[in-house]
């Protein structure tokens, strides 16, 4: 099971003027413009057998909710039953738009439309044929996402956004640490399509462990989180490690995607390799390593230079970090033992200490 958090359109977003009555077909040659204002975000959970992939199944048990239109929805007799065939002004084809509904062709039954493109508001679409068995990734749908990463700080949970040089951030291993310095690199949706390395990571909520993340994280693909398990104990003979995110793609509930809107990836940095707690998940602070430097531009290389002398040359990896490289290409073997065994990759919310923890437990 997989929640996603769903861009949707109500009847009356797409056919203000259409009554909703007749069945599936009856839409077809029809056109819709979107208004300036509409859609609502709402939690979709995938509770069939066919995790990852939204689409008529066979199974009537995935569950939208939410608010739509400001009526409350909550229904967990629905699927996208059917998906139409949408061409712009100019003729072109742009994409679907899948309709979440009950398991049949009434269109009284429809409770949101969702789309695999971008839809701009005021231009004409239309219609033109349909798919009465449709199935595609999520990946593919356009998703969004909570406004910012929030991450724990002396002031309390902060987006990652709002973060300043100086600011106090809470440290899983020494407590509050000073930012030496916070920066960002935005990327569109453009160069996303085409560069698949930079497409960000999902992390839905709960997908590591119960409650972790607390809400959606996303993070870059390189973006080392953390693991602990007896698993990883066994592995790496260490109770934790920190692997790049991508890594845990073998996960339900863990996706890359190409967001809509595109992606700003924020970096904070402090005087070492740190552990911080972000959106309920433990995951690192920027470690200014040969990938980093690969990554930021010239003038944040020399911004960090001017205010840290020779920190580039001096940071040292965190040692999860150490432990997790040291034997990188067991990581995917890893993440499918505890898909396996039904274990999560983090056991619990909040910060723990490898050293007087206890990583005993039922084999796994």
């Amino acid at each position: 099971m997989a929640t996603y958090n769903l861009l949707v359109f109500s009847w009356n977003d797409v056919f203000p003027s259409l009554p909703q009555t007749g069945t599936a077909t009856d839409l077809v040659g029809e056109t819709f413009a979107l208004p300036p204002v509409s859609g609502d975000v709402v939690e979709y959970i995938d509770q069939d057998t066919y995790t990852g992939s939204f689409g008529d199944h066979g199974f009537v048990t995935n569950r939208i909710r939410g608010e739509i239109d400001g009526t409350s929805v909550d229904n967990g007799m629905v699927n996208p039953e059917y998906s139409y065939f949408i061409y712009d002004s100019n003729g072109q084809f742009v994409g679907e738009m899948y309709a979440i509904t009950l398991n049949n062709n009434n269109l009284s039954d429809i409770e949101a439309f969702t789309f695999d493109f971008r839809p701009i508001a005021g231009e004409t679409y239309t219609i033109s044929g349909m798919d009465g068995t449709p199935a595609t990734s999520y990946s593919n749908l356009y998703i969004c996402f909570a406004s910012g990463t929030l991450i724990e700080t002396a002031a309390g949970r902060v987006p990652v956004e709002n973060l300043q040089r100086g600011d106090l951030v809470l440290t899983r291993d020494n407590g509050l640490q000073p930012l030496i310095w916070t920066g960002s690199q935005p990327s569109t949706y453009t160069s996303l399509l085409l560069n698949q390395g930079k497409r960000p990571i999902l992390i839905q909520e709960g997908a590591l462990g119960p409650g972790v993340p607390g809400g959606p994280l996303l993070v870059s693909p390189q973006h080392r989180i953390l693991v602990r398990s007896t698993i990883v104990q066994r592995m790496f003979t260490s109770g934790e490690v920190l692997v790049p995110a991508k890594k845990l793609l073998g996960l339900d509930g863990v996706e890359q995607i190409v967001p809509g809107d595109g992606v700003t990836y924020h970096h904070i940095l402090c005087a070492g390799h740190e552990i911080v707690t972000a959106n309920g998940c433990l995951s690192e602070t920027l470690f200014l390593g040969a990938q980093a430097v690969k990554t930021l531009t010239e003038g944040q290389l020399a911004e960090i230079e001017g205010l840290s002398p020779g920190l580039i040359e001096q940071m040292e990896l965190h040692p999860a970090a150490c432990a997790a490289a040291a034997r990188l290409g067991k990581a995917c073997q890893m993440v499918r033992r505890h898909r396996a065994n039904c274990r999560p990759l983090q056991p619990g919310a909040g910060f723990f200490n490898p050293a007087t923890d206890d990583l005993r437990g039922p084999p796994a």
